[in-house]
């Protein structure tokens, strides 16, 4: 009874002192807590001001949407555009094509409401008519193509205005601003739409002597400059940069390959720098013998050896070591590779000139296309690689003049008649053909 008694006690008091040190370990908490709300207060008072700021507000505006008056007024089953203009937010979501807000004005009687603001004579609110203009030259794609694709007939209407019998110069300066970004930004479509137009040449200089005189020639000088613009301007950009931006993303998404990461090891490429050393000239030999043999075939210019697949491996395999190391390149005529030693550092260049005798060699292959030429009527195939190699040494001797001096045995009056027959044939290629005026079409 005794020993019981003794373990309900002893049990109490665990209890007593467990219960004692929770008690202490949450009074500690509750300290370190009251602390860093304490330290905290004054950053939750910065962070609080500035998110209440106008800066702030307006960021939150146009970067996540448009402002709670204007999202209001489109949630309406019957918005009108009206509501729209008292908007301070307007202009602003539209240059940041807002989707719900240019869905809006897309319709074909919202871009009738707005041409019909700029042509109004006279006009009893011309705010109306400026937003309305700056909507329509803010050169948003979706207004842009619903103007001159889906709906021409309101572009006609717009262009109403110069069958005008009388000056109207307010209307001309919306008219030529927001045609001229139209010019810009679709210039074949709006050539076609203005072509089609009749007496527009008499219409256009029947307004010229107006106020708005310097807007109509400004948007004249715009369309003859189109002229020299075909619908494709800009394609080749946008698919090289589409191209890029797939590339890196492929590039920094691809997984980790085991293989690749191996191959790439600093032991594994000395060792492969190595071998190819030893075996260069193994390789070399490839070029002149190849072990699949040397077929001939039949061409325009008479039967001519082919590349074959394994010379072309070796030419790929020496390009490499070019361009990575500083190896030599075996003379065939018609090589390429030497395009890339000439465009090394000047001391490799002063090598080539002097000790591989590039420039006598360039003038005696010049002389055999000459010969060629007499007997044939054909150049020699590798000619264009020949000229843009002496191109480079043209800029070489202009760009480090005492080279020049320090060479010997080159037959100097040869190299400068050989330069004056090249700059005449670069001058003969960049004759235009045809006529050199602008555009010879009128416009009716």
């Amino acid at each position: 009874m005794s020993s019981t008694r003794d373990a309900e006690k002893k049990i109490n008091e665990n209890i007593d002192n467990a219960s004692h040190a929770a008690q202490e370990e949450v009074t500690r908490l509750r300290a370190e807590l009251d602390d860093l709300r304490r330290k905290a207060r004054p950053k939750m008072k910065e962070a609080e001001s500035y998110l209440t700021s106008p800066t702030a507000i307006g960021f939150y505006q146009g970067r996540f949407g448009f402002g709670a008056g204007l999202e209001t007024r489109l949630a309406r089953p019957n918005v009108k555009l009206e509501e729209l203009f008292e908007d301070d937010q307007l202009l602003h979501q539209v240059q940041l094509q807002n989707p719900k807000l240019i869905d809006f004005l897309r319709r074909p009687y919202v871009l009738s409401q707005l041409i019909n603001y700029m042509l109004q004579t006279p006009q009893p609110d011309q705010t109306k008519a400026v937003l309305a203009c700056e909507i329509l030259a803010a050169g948003v794609p979706a207004l842009m193509d619903s103007l001159v694709f889906n709906h021409p007939e309101l572009l006609t209407v717009f262009w109403a205005l110069l069958d005008q019998p009388y000056t109207l110069d307010t209307q001309l300066t919306y008219f030529c601003k927001v045609n001229r970004v139209l010019l810009i930004k679709r210039p074949g479509d709006m050539l076609r739409f203005i072509q089609s137009q009749p007496d527009i040449v008499q219409k256009w200089i029947k307004h010229l002597n107006g106020t708005a005189g310097p807007y109509l020639s400004d948007l004249l000088m715009t369309l003859i400059q189109c002229e020299q613009h075909s619908d494709g301007v800009g394609v080749v950009q946008m698919h090289a940069v589409a191209q890029q931006v797939l590339c890196d993303l492929i590039s920094h998404t691809s997984p980790p390959h085991k293989l690749l990461d191996n191959l790439i090891r600093d032991d594994l490429f000395e060792n492969l720098l190595c071998v190819w050393s030893e075996r260069l000239d193994r390789l070399l030999s490839i070029l002149d013998n190849p072990r699949s043999g040397k077929n001939k075939v039949e061409t325009t210019i008479g039967i001519q050896e082919q590349l074959g697949r394994e010379r072309l491996a070796a030419c790929e395999l020496l390009a490499e070591l070019v361009f990575c190391a500083n190896h030599a390149v075996q003379k065939k005529s018609a090589n390429t590779f030497k395009e890339v030693l000439i465009e090394q550092d000047a001391l490799r260049r002063f090598v080539l000139l002097s000790g591989s005798r590039l420039v006598e060699r360039i003038l005696e292959v010049y002389k055999e296309n000459e010969s060629a030429k007499t007997k044939s009527g054909l150049r020699l195939g590798y000619m264009g690689h020949l000229t843009l190699i002496s191109k480079d040494i043209i800029k070489l001797l202009h760009t480090h003049g005492d080279i020049r001096h320090t060479l010997e045995g080159i037959p100097w009056d040869d190299w400068e008649s050989y330069v004056d027959q090249l700059v005449e044939q670069e001058k003969q290629k960049e004759i235009p053909l045809g006529s050199s005026s602008t555009s010879e079409g009128q416009i009716s």
